[in-house]
């Protein structure tokens, strides 16, 4: 649960105080990375293990996803939008930490399908930023980020895997599976009502 446990208080963030965190995204991309350098060096503090747990970062990530499944002239996608690329940078800079810490060459299948996932997002990341975006041109950027929905059912996977397999919080992933459900829902509903 922890994996999607921070989605709620994302939500009302972006709400309340999106037009701030798009204003001032370069400031925030700066403390996220002075964060995740800082929870190598202090990896026992508690604020730096909730910071830099993997459940901010599947948090933010989630609610980029979502973002993408809704209607597009739905005020939920409205709301959301205006920040969607500055939650998908800050997402994947928080994973990292989780992704070191956890880097072994031993085999678990969880960790294969968490890999792949981080190793699809990271040509998604570099092109999120807008020189980068403007160089690879639009539509060649948005083929590229069609990749983000392998990534999505990856990361989902890993999540459910790590629930049943490593914690035996078989409630937990029921949870996921739910979640993604709704997402493949709404995604596939916003695609025929487009289609129409």
């Amino acid at each position: 649960m922890d994996y999607i446990i921070f989605v709620i208080p994302i939500v009302l963030l972006v709400i309340y105080f999106g037009d701030f965190l798009h204003k001032y995204h370069n400031y925030f991309y700066l403390s996220a990375i002075i964060i995740v350098a800082s929870s190598v060096v202090f990896m026992d503090v508690a604020l730096f293990q909730t910071l830099t747990s993997p459940g901010l970062g599947i948090s933010l990530l989630i609610v980029v996803m979502f973002t993408g499944a809704f209607k597009k002239k739905s005020k939920q996608r409205i709301t959301l939008t205006k920040v969607r690329k500055e939650l998908a940078i800050l997402g994947y800079i928080v994973l990292i930490p989780h992704v070191v810490s956890n880097f072994s060459f031993e085999f678990h299948v969880a960790r294969i399908f968490g890999s792949l996932a981080m190793l699809i997002m990271l040509p998604l990341f570099i092109s999120s930023f807008p020189y980068i975006k403007k160089k690879i041109g639009r539509e060649r950027w948005k083929k590229l980020h069609k990749l983000s929905y392998f990534a999505y059912t990856l990361m989902f996977i890993h999540a459910t895997l790590i629930a049943i397999i490593v914690t035996k919080a078989y409630v937990i992933a029921i949870i996921y599976i739910f979640v993604f459900c709704i997402y493949l829902i709404l995604k596939l509903n916003n695609y025929v009502f487009v289609r129409k």
